[in-house]
């Protein structure tokens, strides 16, 4: 679930920087949340890059450093 969503347009119209948060459960039940960063640049209303900052060590402290990479289908 997502929320906290808070977008920023400064300076350069044709880029966005949005910050938001999400809860997960591992596969072994553990719930945590994220929080991550995005940058948007847009060209003629087309999405032309997207950049993503979030930490890891979120990840790997709720899976007690178990996290293989692998995401749940």
């Amino acid at each position: 679930m997502l929320s906290g969503s808070d977008l920023a347009v400064e300076g350069d119209p044709d880029t966005v920087f949005n910050e938001y948060e999400g809860d997960a459960v591992t596969p072994g039940g553990t719930t945590y949340t994220q929080i991550s960063m995005n940058r948007m640049r847009f060209r003629e209303g087309t999405l032309v890059l997207l950049r993503e900052l979030w930490k890891p060590m979120v990840v790997i402290e709720a899976t007690s450093g178990a996290y293989d990479g692998k995401v749940a289908s």
